[in-house]
C-alpha cells in the first residue's frame, strides 16, 4: 500500500492541519471503496492501484476540493479590478514623478544630471511601493472573502438561488470615477510627500529667476513617512472596497467609517506635530523677496500662516466629519 499512502501524503500536505486527519480518512476510505469495487472480492494488485489513483487525478487538484479553495493571491472575482487599479496607480505614480521632476529643474535648472537620476530613482521606488500596496490590499480580501465564505472545515457551502445578491438602486450604485479620483488623488500624495516634499511650498518668479519657499520640513516628513506610507495605504484600501463592492451598503458604510477615523487619527499625528511646518517660513518668504519685513503684507501672511499651521487639523476634521455623514447616508438610505 506504499504507493495508497504516498498518494494521500501527497495531497493532505497542502490542506490546512486542522482538516488533514478527516481528509485522510474521507480519502483512504474512498480509494478502498473503489478497490473494492474493482478487485469484485479478489485481493487488489499493485495495476489495480495504480487505475485508481489515475481515476482520482492529480492529489494536488483534489486537494482544493478538500481545502473548498484555490491558492489564489488574487482570485478570479477580483483580479479585473485588481489589474485596472495597479495600471491606474502605476501611471498615475510615473506621471506625478515626472510633473515633479520638471518642476525641480525650473527650480534648480544647474543640477540636470543629478535631478534626473533622482527622478528615475523615485520612479522605480515609487511604482514598487505602489505595486506593493495595491497587492497587499488586495490579497487581503481575497484572503478575508476566503474565511467568510461559508467554507468551513473545507467544505463547500451548498448553494442556494436565495443566497443570490439583490440588484442594486441605481441610487446606490458607487460611480466608478469616484473611487479612480480616490485613488489617483492617495497617490499624488504618497509621490509628492515621500519624494518631492521638499517642493511643495511658495513660488516667486523675479527677474527671470525662481525662488521656492518650503512649506514643510523636510527632516520631519522623512521621519514620519511609515505613517504617510500607511495613510496612503488606508486610501487606496477605501476606494478598493468601493470598487469591489460596487454599491453602497451599510456593511460597506460601517467599514468605511473606520477607516476613516483611522486615517483621521494618523493625520492629526501628522499635522499637530509643530515639527512639521519650515521653522523659518517667514523669514524665508522676507529673503526671497516675496514680502518686506515691515509691509502690511508680512502681517497677511503672518496671519495666515498663524491660521494654517494652527487649525489645519480642525479643516481636515471637518472634511472627514462631512464625508463620514455622506457615507452613512448613502449607506443607510432605502
Amino acid at each position: 500500500m506504499g504507493l495508497i499512502d504516498r498518494y494521500i501524503y501527497a495531497l493532505i500536505r497542502r490542506i490546512p492541519l486542522k482538516q488533514r486527519a478527516d481528509s485522510e480518512k474521507e480519502v483512504r476510505s474512498l480509494i478502498e471503496d473503489m478497490l473494492d469495487r474493482r478487485a469484485y472480492g479478489r485481493e487488489a494488485t499493485s495495476e489495480d492501484i495504480e487505475v485508481i489513483l489515475t481515476e482520482l487525478g492529480d492529489p494536488n487538484k483534489l486537494a482544493e476540493q478538500y481545502r473548498g479553495y484555490n491558492r489564489f493571491l488574487i482570485g478570479p472575482d477580483a483580479f479585473d479590478t485588481y489589474w485596472t487599479v495597479l495600471k491606474i496607480v502605476l501611471a498615475v505614480t510615473e506621471i506625478a514623478v515626472g510633473v515633479t521632476f520638471a518642476i525641480q529643474v525650473l527650480v534648480s535648472p544647474t543640477n540636470l544630471l543629478k535631478e534626473f537620476v533622482d527622478a528615475l530613482i523615485s520612479g522605480v521606488s515609487s511604482g514598487m511601493n505602489g505595486f506593493a500596496i495595491v497587492t497587499i490590499i488586495f490579497a487581503l480580501y481575497e484572503f478575508s472573502q476566503r474565511d467568510n465564505s461559508g467554507r468551513a472545515g473545507g467544505k463547500k457551502k451548498n448553494w442556494s438561488p436565495k443566497s443570490l445578491p439583490d440588484i442594486p438602486d441605481s441610487k446606490k450604485e458607487i460611480k466608478r470615477s469616484e473611487s479612480i479620483i480616490g485613488i489617483v488623488f492617495s497617490i499624488l500624495l504618497m509621490v509628492l510627500f515621500v519624494y518631492s516634499s521638499h517642493l511643495i511650498g511658495i513660488y516667486h518668479l523675479a527677474d527671470g529667476r525662481i525662488t521656492q519657499v518650503p512649506i514643510f520640513n523636510d527632516e520631519t516628513i522623512r521621519a514620519m513617512l511609515p505613517l504617510v506610507f500607511a495613510l496612503v495605504s488606508i486610501g487606496i484600501l477605501k476606494e478598493c472596497l468601493k470598487l469591489v463592492t460596487r454599491c453602497w451598503t451599510k456593511k460597506l458604510a460601517a467599514y468605511l467609517f473606520v477607516i476613516n477615523v483611522v486615517s483621521f487619527a494618523i493625520i492629526a499625528a501628522i499635522f499637530t506635530n509643530p515639527a512639521l511646518w519650515n521653522p523659518n517660513f517667514l523669514s524665508d518668504m522676507v529673503h526671497a523677496g516675496i514680502v518686506s519685513g515691515d509691509g502690511d503684507d508680512y502681517q497677511t501672511i503672518k496671519t495666515i500662516w498663524e491660521i494654517v499651521t494652527g487649525r489645519m487639523v480642525l479643516l481636515i476634521a471637518l472634511g472627514y466629519l462631512i464625508d463620514t455623514c455622506e457615507l452613512f447616508y448613502k449607506g443607510f438610505r432605502k
